[in-house]
């Protein structure tokens, strides 16, 4: 179909709309100019019958004597002005040439009749003489004639403008009925392609509004201005019915997608609280681990100490026993001595040998408690205590030692005199004496290794107190980390039921979205 732009219907339509206004304007220009130039020549031409009564009554007056000539000469030239002005035209007059060939011969008369008559008034102006009455009478008769051929000729012309006003009237009511003709004609074109499409396209797109049928097309017709509104509509529809259907497929799988995070969502909170739990459990056991540290560090100190103590005692112990062993060398300088003095002691023997038994069995005993205070070192962790009870021990058996020392030497001072009888007991004595030095030695020896454990002991303790003091800052450390464990996993629970709550609120979004999409027919 040809292509008819709606703009070029609308400035077809103003340009002819202005083509009528314009000639509807000029015929009323014309009929008003027309009006103004016959009402102009209408009332010059009933000056003229006026000029004529004039022309009669300064004549009359100027046969009697009255100096009018002048007023006369200017009323004849006016007279001959607007006649000649009738016939012919005259611009300063504004008096159009007169086209009537009717008026013509009637002017044409009146102004034969005019010449006559301007002849007789010339004649009575030059002589100024007095009329008589039957020249008044032909003056008079004259007159009449010119005044009845003007009123003849006012009449022509007063018909003539009368038959030109109904012709510019009716060519006026012509152009007003051409006018709204053609005004109709354009409207009903309009109404037929515009308004009624337009109405179409409206009824169309209030049906697509209220019945949200997006599979509905408007008609497009003609491409015009309208067709394209109407395809741009289609086009813009189409759009919205693959937008609403991505919507729709979109909100679907945001609804699917919601469900599985929720679902996802509630598992994660069930791993955060047992995370939690397990994590408070955690805690717990680091809390009573730490406390457990500090117990082994408070005992593994307790430990030091007594062992300190009994390094210190075992050191006592060692110089006790370093004293015994040189009062054993002396004793035995001095039983050598008294080999070769108390060779007369005889007599004595057997109370030195009895003397000497108990030294052994003093010597045996002290053997037995330095074993035992051996053991008792080995087990100095935690009986410490038993160790200064064998440590008494040994200071009471090492005082008996004395006793019976001193008790030999009373004897041996009895028994000077005797020391012949007392020689194989101071030998035998001396024999003992020995033993019992090397079983001292034995003991220093032992109490030597003891020092040496006890030291070792210590040392051991000391790292044991380092390695325990170490575990602790690390269980502290661990223990503190395990609290911003537990705070990052509340802080992370807090957060998944806010995900939960986010995400049950995105569902419903969904649904409602689902809903608001579904209203749309596609």
């Amino acid at each position: 179909m040809k292509k008819l732009s709606v703009q070029i219907l609308l400035f077809k339509l103003l340009f002819l709309f202005l083509l009528v206004s314009s000639l509807n304007f000029l015929s009323l220009w014309i009929w008003i100019e027309s009006s103004e130039e016959e009402g102009r020549v209408i009332n010059l031409a009933g000056k003229q019958r006026m000029l004529t009564q004039k022309m009669m009554k300064e004549s009359l007056l100027i046969s009697v004597g009255v100096p009018l000539e002048h007023n006369l000469k200017r009323t004849i030239e006016e007279f001959e002005a607007n006649l000649n002005g009738l016939l012919s035209g005259d611009e300063g007059l504004g008096l159009p040439r007169t086209d009537s060939e009717t008026i013509r011969q009637e002017l044409v008369q009146v102004e034969n009749l005019w010449r006559n008559y301007k002849q007789m008034m010339t004649t009575l102006s030059d002589s100024h003489q007095t009329l008589s009455v039957s020249a008044l009478n032909t003056y008079h008769t004259e007159s009449i004639k010119i005044l009845k051929q003007m009123n003849s000729a006012v009449s022509l012309f007063e018909q003539a403008n009368k038959d030109k006003m109904l012709s510019l009237r009716n060519r006026s009511g012509g152009l007003f009925v051409f006018s709204l003709v053609l005004v109709l004609g354009f409207f009903l074109f309009i109404r037929a392609n515009v308004i009624r499409r337009l109405s179409t396209t409206k009824d169309k797109i209030t049906q697509l509004e209220s019945d949200l049928d997006l599979r509905l097309q408007l008609p497009e017709g003609r491409e015009d201005e309208i067709g394209k509104i109407v395809r741009a509509t289609n086009k813009m529809v189409q759009r919205i019915k693959s937008l609403c259907a991505q919507f729709q497929s979109g909100s679907e799988r945001i609804a699917v997608s919601s469900t599985q995070l929720q679902g996802i969502s509630e598992q994660q909170r069930g791993d955060m609280e047992n995370q939690q739990q397990e994590t408070e459990l955690v805690a717990t056991a680091i809390e009573e681990l730490l406390q457990s540290v500090n117990d082994i560090a408070q005992n593994t100190q307790l430990a030091a100490t007594v062992a300190n103590e009994c390094f210190d005692v075992a050191q006592e112990s060692a110089q006790l026993v370093s004293s015994s062993v040189e009062n054993g060398r002396q004793l035995a300088l001095e039983m050598q001595q008294a080999t070769d003095t108390v060779s007369s002691l005889g007599r004595d023997s057997e109370a030195i040998g009895a003397i000497l038994v108990t030294i052994r069995n003093i010597a045996e005993q002290t053997n037995l408690l330095a074993l035992n205070a051996a053991i008792e070192a080995a087990r100095a962790g935690e009986h410490g205590r038993g160790f200064a009870v064998v440590a008494d021990e040994v200071r009471t058996l090492a005082l008996s030692t004395q006793s019976a020392t001193e008790e030999i030497n009373n004897l041996i001072e009895r028994l000077q005199n005797g020391a012949q009888s007392a020689q194989v007991a101071i030998e035998q004595g001396g024999a003992r004496s020995a033993s019992c030095q090397f079983d001292i030695n034995q003991i220093s020896d032992a109490l030597q290794v003891l020092i040496g454990k006890i030291d070792s002991i210590n040392g051991l303790n000391t790292q044991v107190a380092s390695a325990t003091e170490q575990q602790r800052m690390v269980v502290g450390d661990i223990g503190q980390n395990v609290n911003n464990v537990r705070d990052m996993t509340v802080r992370t629970s807090d957060s998944a039921m806010e995900t939960l709550a986010l995400v049950s609120d995105l569902a419903d979004m969904s649904r409602d979205f689902n809903k608001q999409v579904a209203v749309f027919k596609i």
